[in-house]
């Protein structure tokens, strides 16, 4: 698979296929493949997180959400089911240098809306057949500074 790129006002971001795999223990209603990524610049200098899922959501031209597996160990072997399955939330934000985590969620999805003009993100979690709505201030979260050389 090629790699996904992502452009910033300031920086391109790349998302870098590492795995795919499809756990033959799951149960027949969840029979589809995991896919796993790496996420860096685009010059390899700088690597965040562990492993994302591929979605992600460009709110403004500086910041970018992520869908990122939470889980300790993810592979084929320590996921049986789908509710084995831990996702979050990671924005980076190139105006601030900096990330934050927000939101995590067993067995479904995300699907990241909007980030309103009073800098709400908006945003929905999704398992089977059933769609909540959350919302964060982006101002209340927080954030951890990088370094970009």
């Amino acid at each position: 698979m090629e790699d996904i790129l992502i452009s910033s006002k300031t920086h391109t971001l790349k998302l870098t296929f590492a795995d795919a795999f499809h756990p033959s223990k799951l149960n027949i209603r969840a029979d589809h493949w995991y896919f796993t990524y790496k996420l860096s610049l685009l010059d390899n200098s700088l690597e965040f997180g562990k492993w994302f899922t591929g979605r992600f959501w460009k709110l403004t031209d500086d910041i970018i959400v992520f869908e990122e597996y939470v889980n300790e160990n993810f592979d084929a072997e320590s996921i049986e089911y789908d509710n084995d399955v831990a996702l979050g939330l990671f924005l980076i934000d190139f105006q601030k240098n900096a990330i934050a985590r927000f939101s995590h969620f067993q067995g479904g999805q995300f699907e990241v809306l909007e980030l309103t003009e009073d800098r709400r993100i908006i945003y929905q979690k999704k398992l089977s057949y059933q769609t909540s709505e959350f919302e964060v201030n982006l101002d209340s979260l927080k954030f951890e500074s990088f370094r970009i050389i």
